[in-house]
C-alpha cells in the first residue's frame, strides 16, 4: 500500500512526511489551488528530504514541456496529471513516473481507466475545482475501479476513515491532503502520523 501525502508547502511538513515513512510527497503546481507552491520553494524542500524519496509534482492542463522543465528543476520523480490530459499526451512524457488522475463520479467513468492502464491511475471525485475538494468518493464505485489495476484512492480520506476506505476499496495506494491539515496547505503532524499508522496497522 503506497501512501502519498499531497499539498506540501513547507520544509517542516515535508520532513514530517518523510520521517513517518510515507512513500510519496506531493507538490501542487496549479496556481489556482490554495496549496500552490512555486518551483523555487519546491526545489528548496526537496533538497531537505532523502534523495530517494518519491517526490510528485501535480499539474493541471500544462504542456509537457512545462511539466518536464519544472520536474527537472525541482528534482521530481513523478508527474501527476490532474486535468483533461489525453492518453496521447501522457504517452509522450519521458523520464518520469506518471500518475493520471481521473474523476470517478458515476459508472460510465470506469471506461476511461483503460486508456491509461500502463500508468498509475488516481481516482478522485471532482467538483468545479481539480481535486483537493475533501469530498469522499463513492467507495463501491472506487472498488470496481480498483479491480482494473494500478489504482490509487483519493477524496475525503482522513485518519478516522482510512482503514474502512482501504478495506472497502482495496486500492494499490492512497492520497491525502485536506484530511491531514490544520488549514489549507498547512499540515497537522499528529494527523499525518495517525493516518500512516492506521494504514500500516492493517
Amino acid at each position: 500500500m503506497k501512501i502519498k501525502i499531497c499539498g506540501i508547502t513547507n520544509i517542516p511538513d515535508a520532513k514530517c512526511v518523510a520521517d513517518n515513512a510515507a512513500d510519496m510527497i506531493g507538490f501542487i503546481f496549479y496556481n489556482k489551488s490554495p496549496r500552490y507552491v512555486p518551483p523555487e520553494t519546491v526545489k528548496e524542500i526537496t533538497g531537505k528530504i532523502p534523495d530517494d524519496f518519491n517526490t510528485v509534482g501535480v499539474f493541471v492542463n500544462e504542456p509537457n514541456s512545462t511539466m518536464i522543465e519544472i520536474g527537472d528543476y525541482c528534482g521530481l520523480k513523478t508527474l501527476q496529471l490532474h486535468g483533461h490530459e489525453s492518453a496521447e499526451q501522457v504517452d509522450r512524457i519521458r523520464g518520469f513516473n506518471i500518475i493520471k488522475a481521473l474523476p470517478m463520479n458515476e459508472s460510465k467513468d470506469l471506461d476511461v481507466i483503460s486508456d491509461f492502464k500502463k500508468y498509475t491511475v488516481l481516482i478522485d471525485t471532482y467538483g468545479k475545482s481539480f481535486g483537493g475538494t475533501g469530498h469522499t468518493i463513492n467507495w463501491d464505485l472506487a472498488h470496481r475501479a480498483a479491480k482494473s489495476g494500478n489504482v490509487m484512492l483519493a477524496g475525503g480520506l482522513t485518519p478516522e476513515n482510512i482503514k474502512t476506505a482501504v478495506q472497502t476499496v482495496a486500492p494499490c495506494g492512497v492520497d491525502v491532503s485536506s484530511g491531514v491539515e490544520t488549514s489549507k496547505g498547512i499540515k497537522d503532524h499528529a494527523k499525518i502520523k495517525m493516518f500512516i499508522e492506521n494504514i500500516r496497522d492493517l
